[in-house]
């Protein structure tokens, strides 16, 4: 099960071996999920698309039909497979089942903005972008991770660990694809060392960040409603600028700034 709790009536789409179960959680989330591919792939989808344009360019999508970004990741997943996890910008997680070779795919956007959790055994797979479920459906009370609680302590626990024993968290950049109950890990992406950037005028370095900041910003925005952002005297307040030049696809953007009683500004 893939989605945000919410109080609506879940989606159920499943057969005798697999069921996923979403549920939407604001008026943003598609309505259509989980998303049957064309090739009979069952895929739910939460997370921010950014390349969509992208993509559609990349698929010879040549209609002017709104496509959600579930459509367009299952689209991407029936040409390219497991290499489609790398086209995909945005802050993501996905859950896939391939009828064909009878195999779960869970996977994460390169940063793992978006959590992803899973507890696997002998004779069964459950998995959930929320620990709730996969810890009040076992059964029994699963004991604390004490590898995990270390991590947490010294402020970097490992990313495939949770508080909990025998649940697990997909990690950043990778994805898992499960078959007959055995997990095959996979990184989709690795942060290149060896790229550069290089230009004659220092001014280079400056207008290529601002163009590369000001669609991140823009990206990020895209929302059928109002945006709340935090505000402070730093670079985020530069970003407020974006919205100004008309990037960003929201009707509107309100910002919050935190004071103590001296007035000194927190955030």
């Amino acid at each position: 099960m893939l989605g945000r709790l919410s109080s609506d009536a879940p989606t159920e789409v499943g057969d005798s071996e697999i069921c996923f179960l979403c549920r939407r959680g604001n008026a943003e989330a598609a309505p259509d999920q989980p998303v049957r591919t064309e090739s009979g792939c069952i895929l739910c989808w939460e997370g921010r698309l950014d390349n969509r344009a992208e993509l559609r360019d990349m698929l010879s999508n040549g209609s002017q039909r709104p496509a959600s970004d579930a459509e367009l990741v299952a689209a991407t997943y029936d040409r390219w497979g497991t290499q489609a996890f790398a086209k995909l910008v945005g802050d993501w997680g996905l859950a896939l089942w391939n009828p064909r070779d009878r195999t779960v795919t869970l996977a994460k956007d390169f940063l793992g903005s978006k959590p992803l959790y899973f507890h696997a055994n002998a004779i069964s797979l459950r998995w959930s972008n929320f620990l709730d479920p996969l810890v009040l459906s076992s059964g029994t009370s699963p004991g604390l991770d004490e590898e995990y609680l270390a991590g947490w302590l010294a402020r970097f626990p490992a990313t495939h660990l949770t508080p909990y024993v025998g649940i697990h968290a997909v990690p950043p950049s990778s994805f898992l694809v499960f078959r007959d109950g055995q997990p095959l890990q996979q990184t989709h992406w690795e942060f290149d060392a060896g790229k550069r950037i290089s230009y004659r005028n220092p001014r280079g370095y400056e207008e290529h960040f601002h163009a590369v900041f000001a669609r991140s910003v823009a990206r990020r925005l895209r929302s059928n409603a109002p945006v709340l952002a935090e505000l402070s005297g730093g670079m985020d307040s530069s970003s407020i600028r974006i919205l100004s030049e008309g990037r960003g696809e929201t009707s509107r953007l309100d910002t919050i700034s935190y004071f103590d009683d001296s007035g000194t500004e927190l955030g």
